[in-house]
């Protein structure tokens, strides 16, 4: 009996033209995957979610393009519950061994999307901070990109006079 290959709606319509006869074989002669305690499951289902591309993850750092699939069997489709696989063309394909489900890829959603606004929450933090640095200094009235220190330029007092003489620290005769 062969693997049923369905295609999401939101596949890449190249990849079932192009490669359907290919990964149909390869699936048909690679139904069987060990899962993470070891036991060995067989595969009915293939569903593949999109089409080609190159993200790579800590199971499967290759960078060269694959398609996500998720294999699942009756017991599984009945837990709502499917393995992952990673298909590539010329060989390098990769299954990963743990079970997937839509809760766990809500609640992976969900902490993505959070860290992802505590970041932000924090940039528009500083980015106010660093706003309000700036306005304070305008608030002052002190314009501290020309504020003085020491005597104008132009006033030291003539050679030879008493206070020409302190301000160097010393006689100048």
């Amino acid at each position: 009996m062969s693997v049923q290959v369905i295609y999401d709606p939101d596949c890449d319509q190249n990849f079932p033209r192009l490669y359907h006869n290919q990964f149909q074989q390869w699936i048909n002669g690679n139904r069987r995957f060990a899962i993470h305690d070891g036991t060995v499951l067989d595969f009915d289902q293939a569903y593949v979610l999109n089409g080609l591309h190159p993200t790579t993850s800590t199971h499967d750092p290759n960078p060269v393009p694959h398609v996500t699939v998720r294999l699942s069997n009756p017991s599984l489709r009945s837990q709502r519950t499917w393995y992952i696989l990673h298909w590539r063309v010329g060989g390098g394909s990769v299954f990963l061994p743990r079970p997937d489900n839509e809760d766990s890829n809500r609640r992976r959603q969900m902490r993505r999307k959070e860290k992802k606004q505590r970041r932000q929450e924090r940039e528009r933090s500083s980015r106010e901070n660093r706003g309000n640095d700036s306005t304070q200094n305008r608030a002052t009235g002190t314009d501290v990109s020309s504020r003085e220190t020491g005597p104008p330029r132009g006033t030291v007092p003539p050679r030879g006079t008493a206070a020409h003489r302190g301000s160097h620290g010393g006689d100048s005769r």
